[in-house]
């Protein structure tokens, strides 16, 4: 909160005191206002007395750590709100491509569609990255070629053949 919105921020407070029946003196307010005002927005304040009152069944206005904590649980609620929709939608993504992998498994037919159209990809590919392009096969067997090679060189460093002097 800043100055502007002390004003309301009083207007507020004074609400809960008058609620409680426990007026506060200018040096109390100051006081919330000095705890609050870089701990919470106006919209978490207002919405934390709002739930304090709710709940407060004695005649006292409560201090402002209980304002304070309210608005901390208010944050938790609204961070598992909001992770229990990220994980919603990605479930919903998960869903329906699993969906989509069960239809291509169980319907030949669905299957022939998106292999012909994954050929049809495949050679507009093709045809744009002409000679340079290499097939998955190709690339694959390069790749095996080096790992191999690797090996070999690095069994070659590692297990020199001893010195004739070394030996015996």
């Amino acid at each position: 909160m800043d100055a502007s919105d002390k004003a309301l921020f009083s207007t507020i407070l004074e609400t809960v005191w008058e609620m409680c029946c426990d007026p506060l003196s200018d040096l109390r307010q100051r006081g919330y206002w000095w705890v609050l005002k870089d701990a919470c927005t106006l919209e978490e304040f207002e919405t934390a007395c709002r739930a304090v009152l709710a709940e407060t069944v004695y005649h006292k206005t409560p201090l402002p750590g209980v304002l304070l904590e309210r608005v901390k649980a208010q944050r938790a609620l609204a961070r598992r709100q909001e992770k229990i929709r990220d994980k919603a939608a990605n479930d919903t993504e998960k869903a329906r491509a699993e969906a989509q992998q069960r239809r291509l498994l169980a319907d030949p037919a669905e299957r022939d569609r998106y292999d012909s159209h994954m050929r049809a990809c495949l050679d507009q590919l093709n045809s744009i990255l002409g000679s340079n392009w290499r097939t998955l096969a190709e690339l694959d067997a390069a790749g095996a070629a080096r790992t191999r090679q690797r090996r070999a060189r690095h069994q070659r460093q590692t297990f020199k053949p001893a010195r004739e002097e070394d030996v015996g």
